[in-house]
């Protein structure tokens, strides 16, 4: 029995959290379809893409998600403009 229990609440903690980027109707990105291990990768990778696109960046909008240890991904910032890169 506690070698069971040991198993079933280890696998929570081998998942290793991964993000993707989405776009305004909620699907991967086409452009950015990637996986990301951090938070701040994917915003600067969204960061640099924007800054190539020039004035048109300003109709782009971009969401964010996290994968779950079920497989599933979990909205964390919803698509919407860009307007505050993160600081290198």
């Amino acid at each position: 029995m506690l070698s069971r229990l040991s198993s079933v609440l280890g696998r929570g903690q081998r998942h290793a959290r991964t993000y993707r980027l989405i776009d305004g109707f909620w699907r991967p990105h086409p452009e950015l379809d990637g996986s990301y291990a951090s938070l701040e990768e994917a915003i600067q990778d969204a960061v640099v893409w924007l800054e190539g696109l020039g004035a048109g960046a300003s109709s782009c909008s971009i969401g964010l998600e996290v994968s779950t240890p079920s497989g599933d991904w979990r909205t964390i910032r919803q698509p919407d403009l860009l307007l505050c890169p993160l600081p290198w």
